[in-house]
């Protein structure tokens, strides 16, 4: 296992409320030449959390703190569900163990 100092939290960027899953992240990345999804959690709007990148590969989603780091997206920009925050909440927890 990496050794993981931080836990970073982004957004997609897409308008708030958009469905859109890892896959399409998956692909955004590829398409920017990226091997494969950068972040290892994304956190969908109805608050499912899926697997990104494996947590034992260094991410693509922080310059200068890939490789220590856990990267999590949550679909949107500023708004969020009740739903993913909850999600967000229960995998921070789970991390940290």
């Amino acid at each position: 296992m990496r050794d993981i100092e931080r836990l970073i939290i982004h957004c997609s960027a897409t308008p708030n409320g958009r469905y859109h899953t890892a896959k399409d992240i998956d692909r955004w990345h590829k398409e920017k030449d990226f091997t494969e999804i950068g972040y290892h959690f994304v956190i969908r709007t109805d608050g499912y959390v899926e697997q990104g990148r494996k947590v034992e590969i260094k991410g693509a989603h922080c310059k200068g703190s890939n490789s220590t780091s856990i990267g999590i997206c949550m679909i949107g920009t500023d708004k969020y569900s009740l739903d993913q925050w909850s999600s967000l909440y229960e995998l921070l927890a789970d991390l940290k163990q």
